[in-house]
């Protein structure tokens, strides 16, 4: 959780934090966007997090052409989640926006979630991420999971599940009250947590489908497998948490899966792809095939103490 935060009075504007760890040309890219983002009547920062990268991030060349401040803050490897906190610590304006290395933001996207703010200046914000690797069955095959998960747990217009922090903005005061991203969440769902603790106290999140972030992440068969396999584990200890706050725990639904079956074969055929109708169904194996690891070794620890 976050601690230390500064607690001094925040001037309006937008401060852009970004994990990153091992992804040099990514995360270039993911400036560049944001440079070209820049607009005159929007005060905004970037915090640039360093992960534990070997070599270090390096980016004395880029802030002497960046548009608006750049640091960059080195924390050992602890995670996104660790990461994050460390940004949001040191976060000087109203708002934070978190986006991820392998992400590009739109040029008008700055301009966009000022203004969204604007209307909403207590929501948490959520932008559109989709996938920009069109060559890729596996990272199209993840979108589309993606997709099927967000439809089917946000219905109405209303979020309720199913979030991620790489088109995320939320008022700064209002995340480190909440304590920021839970550490323990290292691989995985530190987003989801900390959108239900954000429910939790009542507070308003808005889908905003006209702020868009193109995700930049290809995949093997063995890097996919693994990325949902993490996902189980950090689903684990979701739903523990929900359970020890007094929240329902983890139930089949079996029309999502009937959901997600067809939708991978709608997208198997848009794209002649047939392994992508099997993709999403191993998705959802790896995950619970991490879901039931995580939850031998949490019994594990409860048999020996």
């Amino acid at each position: 959780m976050l601690s230390n935060a500064k607690s001094d009075a925040a001037p309006p504007g937008l401060s852009v934090v970004i994990p990153t760890a091992n992804r040099p040309e990514a995360l270039r890219r993911c400036l560049l966007a944001l440079s070209r983002a820049a607009d005159p009547g929007v005060s905004w920062e970037v915090i640039v997090v360093d992960d534990g990268s070997l070599p270090p991030v390096d980016l004395t060349e880029t802030s002497t052409t960046f548009p608006s401040p750049l640091r960059l803050l080195r924390i050992a490897h602890q995670g996104a989640a660790a990461a994050r906190n460390a940004g949001l610590a040191e976060a000087r304006y109203q708002t934070v926006l978190f986006t991820d290395d392998d992400c590009v933001i739109g040029d008008d996207a700055l301009v966009g979630v000022a203004g969204r703010v604007t209307l909403d200046a207590m929501a948490m914000i959520l932008g559109d991420t989709r996938n920009a690797v069109s060559d890729d069955p596996y990272a199209i095959a993840d979108d589309t999971l993606h997709r099927v998960v967000y439809a089917h747990f946000n219905r109405d217009q209303v979020v309720e599940a199913a979030h991620g922090s790489s088109a995320m903005a939320a008022p700064r005061d209002r995340l480190r009250e909440i304590g920021g991203f839970d550490t323990r969440f290292s691989l995985a769902q530190e987003d989801r947590d900390l959108c239900a603790r954000w429910r939790e106290h009542g507070w308003p999140v808005v889908f905003a489908p006209d702020w868009r972030v193109d995700h930049h992440h290809s995949h093997t068969w063995r890097s996919f497998l693994a990325q949902h396999f993490r996902y189980g584990r950090g689903a684990f200890l979701y739903h523990r948490s929900r359970v020890q706050r007094g929240e329902s725990g983890v139930r089949p639904d079996f029309a999502f899966y009937a959901g997600l079956a067809l939708a991978g074969a709608d997208a198997a055929w848009k794209t002649k792809s047939p392994l992508i109708a099997a993709l999403p169904l191993a998705a959802c194996a790896a995950t619970l095939a991490g879901y039931l690891r995580e939850r031998r070794e949490a019994s594990q620890v409860r048999a020996t103490t």
